[in-house]
């Protein structure tokens, strides 16, 4: 049985965005590989918090309930809230950097989220990504960053998961003809802790793929093959898409949101199929999409 002291034993994280579909994963997966986890939110106590996680109260625009909240951290995995305002999302990664400076943080892990170039692309949901991964380079922390590709839990989102239940349709804003290297929550996951668990990944930033990139046909494929019957595949109108995230989520959601996967199925589109990764560095073996299909409740 694993006691607390063994959760000690790889020491104590401090995961920023710990409560959300991304960042739940994270936390599973650390506190399996031995980690002592903490998570931040702007509550107290938290619902739905694995057993063992602390949490702690903060604000990443105040800079002091950070500084509180690294106390005692030896490592911090950061994951930033949906922003598309540059310098707010600066402010935050400043915020984040300083307070883990002062605590004497031995390395940042930060998971982009989603595809990040080297240089701006004009899309404020990726650059924001881009300032926030200089910013951290130029602490005084060793620094990871990993780079996911598209999520396959997106699949399961409220603008997904009806098509392909009711519908058995997959519908998805990238044209059926691009190669989308799907990945999961999970293995991204895996990849967070492997890169806090070894310090030669340090100073080293991380493309992270999927098992293959899939066509749209080829996707809708892999769903018949594990569910039966036909499905197809249906590449959303980003006008569509924008919409429908602005009637959701409120604007400038979707407006960005689509912005986004218009400069993936564009100048960024080597960025979904991603043929070359860094997975084996990792020793990442990442799940497949059919054995993903498999594990969800549809």
């Amino acid at each position: 049985m694993r006691t607390e002291a063994n959760m000690r034993n790889n020491g104590r994280v401090l995961v920023y965005g710990g409560t959300g579909q991304q960042g739940r994963p994270i936390v599973e997966r650390l506190q399996a590989d031995g980690f002592s986890v903490r998570v931040m939110s702007r509550q107290d106590k938290l619902d739905g918090v694995a057993n063992g996680v602390e949490t702690v109260a903060g604000s990443l625009d105040d800079v002091e309930s950070l500084i509180r909240a690294t106390t005692g951290i030896r490592y911090i995995v950061l994951l930033l809230p949906l922003a598309f305002d540059i310098e707010a999302a600066a402010d935050w990664t400043r915020n984040v950097v300083k307070a883990a400076e002062r605590a004497g943080v031995e390395r940042i892990v930060f998971d982009t989220s989603a595809p990040v170039p080297d240089t701006r692309t004009g899309v404020a949901a990726i650059d924001v990504k881009i300032v926030a991964e200089d910013i951290i380079r130029a602490a005084s922390i060793p620094w990871t960053i990993l780079r996911p590709t598209i999520y396959l839990g997106n699949l399961t989102a409220p603008w997904s998961a009806p098509g392909i239940v009711g519908n058995r349709v997959i519908a998805y804003p990238v044209d059926s003809g691009l190669g989308v290297s799907w990945v999961s929550w999970e293995d991204v996951a895996v990849a967070v802790s492997r890169a806090l668990s070894d310090p030669a990944f340090a100073g080293q930033a991380l493309n992270i793929g999927g098992d293959r990139a899939l066509t749209g046909p080829e996707l809708a494929a892999a769903f018949g093959n594990v569910l039966g019957g036909a499905f197809a595949y249906a590449p959303m109108p980003l006008e569509g898409f924008e919409a429908g995230l602005n009637q959701a989520l409120g604007e400038p959601v979707g407006t960005e949101i689509a912005r986004l996967y218009g400069w993936l199925g564009g100048e960024g589109r080597s960025h979904l199929a991603r043929k070359t990764n860094d997975n084996a560095k990792l020793g990442l073996k990442p799940i497949t999409v059919e054995s993903w299909i498999a594990a969800q409740t549809w």
